[in-house]
């Protein structure tokens, strides 16, 4: 069975790829890794429980950027 954290989680690392971009530099667009390291750069984009725990070092998210066509 999913807690439902998880899926509230998963939700987010969803849209955080979505707007991923908005979130770097526009002419970055190789994959990257939000964690403890950089969690500034996503702190507007999550909740605060989960940036606590992105700062903890307890959730990482690969962030994928894409276009808003759908297209790479």
């Amino acid at each position: 069975m999913t807690n439902p954290l998880q899926l509230s989680v998963l939700a987010l690392a969803g849209l955080l790829c979505m707007t991923g971009t908005s979130a770097r530099a526009a002419d970055d667009n190789a994959p990257w890794v939000l964690d403890a390291n950089n969690w500034q750069e996503g702190k507007d984009l999550l909740p605060e429980p989960v940036v606590k725990r992105l700062k903890d070092g307890q959730y990482w998210f690969k962030v994928s950027p894409v276009s808003a066509s759908g297209g790479t």
